[in-house]
């Protein structure tokens, strides 16, 4: 018997149940450590879910505080609606949530917080007023208004990807006076960035929040005018960031466009760059001035003048005149390249920038940093006098290793989104409210002023004879200047309409830029017994068609009065014919008739009776 084999054969078995007894006990430990895993993080989920239901209580407890009592949120999908207001449609149930709570005997106006529930435009959060409960059970009736409040500048149509919308009710503080800073957005109110539309912003605005029940810090306002939108952001709102605006007296302060802010930045940024590289100039002269000037100080003193051995140096500046040193010519070249540059006020050079020169017809050596260690007589520099050219390397430019200005770059905003081209559903809706705003200012007699086609404009004689009109009319020359050249062809509009009251006219074509039918019924509406007294001729009771210039000056002509009765009015003649009125008897006529009263005959001739 083997008692060899038999041993090697026992240790084995042991060792295999040794190892097996530890893989089980590893085994039953690693199960330990996973079950006690699972028990912590089903702990922890447990606390997370508790704490989170406290804090849902809590809030739903605060909320309820302020909304004295009433809870109400919900999720609902979006539709859009054509109502030109910040007011949600609700379904009948949401009704019947808050009467259950007595939200509608509380006596506050209903107002809302409506957030997105997720994707795009999450993080954003507007308030809204309640117009009826008659939307589709599931469903929440959006007006583009609180649509753009939500998307901003992601577009309107960015509101069809979201899938839900949350409805939470909100009482919002009321103030009898608030304040609220708006800013227009990208260029403001500019066509195609250039042309600035002559809006009355007071009144168009008003008319837009007038439509609001709600108001919050980071809404962006709609402003409908002419079939266009211009997108204003509330900025700031004063005394709370939401604001309930019935019954409220509202102070809308306007800032200049993100553009015209953006320029400004721009420009301030650029000065800021432009004061740092001065800044830096002055300490890199300064610094040279100090080196320099450290130079001087270590030079040793100049040999008095008929020292043996002592060269006279004069260095030619390229700007002109001259400096000049004794110099020993047993001295090395770097003697005379320090005092060089020891003399920063006048030869403004830097170490290894600059040559001196010797220079004759057939003859050039330049002298440098290469041979400083060499004495000047070793270089030939030895005589009584050695005139050299001072020969700067290029501008002085900063060193290599200066940290550079770091410029404030401002990016001017574009203006995207849904005012230049709304898409989708939300986009239908804005277009049309866009339409029925156009149609509506399009029926008052605000927009047929507006729209009044472009006049030819005036120029040449025709334009020097409204100067003369003008002035005639009692209007002081150098407004008469301006105002010919700025609204000639409305005066002569105007006169062609019969109205020939001058300064009240030139007054007016100013308050209301030029628009004529709002000036024509302004001059109609004045008192025809004080025209006499302005210097103006009243106008007729059938005004005459417009008609050119030339042709009105040059009236039908009458009888021919007698030579005599010509040279009675020779001085009035000839100021008459240097306005451009060159019909000699139709003007002796109109002198005789009125008694030499040249205002007269020059409104006559010009159209009036």
């Amino acid at each position: 018997m083997d008692f060899g084999d038999a041993a090697r054969k026992q240790k084995r078995e042991q060792e295999k149940r040794r190892l097996d007894a530890k893989r089980k006990l590893q085994k039953q430990q690693e199960a330990e450590q996973e079950a006690a895993q699972r028990d912590r993080e089903r702990e922890e989920r447990r606390a997370v879910r508790e704490a989170e239901e406290r804090e849902a209580k809590a809030k739903a407890a605060e909320e309820a505080l302020r909304n004295d009592g009433v809870h109400f949120v919900q999720t609902l999908r979006p539709v859009p609606t054509l109502r030109d207001d910040d007011k949600l449609l609700l379904p009948p149930a949401a009704l019947e949530l808050l009467e259950q709570q007595n939200a509608l005997a509380v006596g506050a106006p209903l107002t809302f917080q409506v957030s997105v529930a997720a994707g795009a435009g999450a993080d954003t959060m507007t308030h809204a007023g309640v117009a009826e409960f008659t939307a589709e059970d599931g469903t929440v009736g959006i007006p583009p208004k609180v649509a753009l409040c939500l998307t901003k500048a992601s577009g309107l149509e960015a509101l069809e990807q979201v899938g839900n919308i949350i409805v939470r009710y909100r009482k919002l503080e009321h103030s009898q006076k608030c304040e609220a800073t708006v800013q227009p957005r990208g260029l403001g109110f500019h066509t195609d960035g250039q042309q600035v539309v002559n809006i009355d912003l007071q009144k168009v605005l008003e008319k837009t929040l007038q439509t609001h029940s709600t108001l919050t810090e980071g809404d962006w306002l709609p402003v409908r005018y002419e079939g266009n939108a211009y997108e204003l952001v509330v900025r700031t709102l004063l005394p709370e960031p939401a604001l309930c605006l019935l019954n409220t007296d509202l102070e809308v302060n306007m800032l200049p466009s993100e553009h015209a802010e953006a320029e400004v930045l721009a420009k301030e940024a650029a000065e800021r760059a432009q004061a740092e590289r001065e800044r830096r100039k002055v300490e890199r002269e300064d610094a040279k001035r100090q080196a320099a000037a450290q130079k001087a100080a270590a030079l040793s003193a100049e040999p008095p003048e008929g020292t043996a051995g002592a060269v006279k140096f004069v260095i030619r500046l390229p700007e002109g005149g001259n400096r000049s040193r004794r110099i020993l010519k047993t001295e090395q070249l770097q003697h005379l390249l320090d005092w060089v540059e020891s003399d920063w006020e006048h030869t403004q050079v830097e170490v290894g920038k600059y040559k001196l020169v010797q220079s004759w017809p057939g003859h050039r050596r330049e002298f440098g940093g290469a041979e400083s260690s060499e004495t000047l007589q070793a270089l030939g520099l030895n005589g009584r006098q050695e005139a050299l050219f001072l020969q700067r390397q290029g501008q002085f430019v900063e060193e290599e290793d200066e940290a550079p200005i770091e410029e404030s770059v401002v990016s001017v905003p574009e203006v995207k989104g849904p005012s230049l081209d709304p898409k989708g559903l939300w986009g239908d809706a804005e277009r049309a409210l866009r339409e029925r705003s156009a149609q509506e200012e399009g029926s008052t007699p605000t927009a047929a002023a507006r729209n009044e086609p472009e006049l030819e404009r005036v120029q040449g004689k025709d334009l020097v004879e409204i100067f003369h009109l003008l002035q005639a009319g009692g209007v002081a020359p150098q407004q008469a200047a301006s105002a010919s050249q700025k609204w000639g062809a409305q005066i002569r509009e105007l006169m062609g309409m019969g109205f020939t009251q001058f300064s009240s006219m030139v007054e007016m074509l100013d308050r209301y830029n030029g628009r004529v039918l709002r000036v024509a019924n302004a001059l109609a509406e004045m008192d025809p017994m004080n025209v006499e007294d302005s210097n103006t001729v009243p106008a007729p009771a059938a005004a005459p068609p417009p008609v050119p210039m030339q042709d009105t000056v040059m009236s039908a002509p009458a009888p021919t009065p007698s030579d005599n009765a010509g040279s009675q009015w020779d001085k009035e003649l000839a100021e008459l014919a240097g306005m451009g009125f060159v019909d000699t008897p139709r003007n002796v006529e109109l002198l005789a008739k009125y008694q030499g009263r040249l205002e007269r005959v020059v409104n006559i001739l010009c159209g009036a009776d």
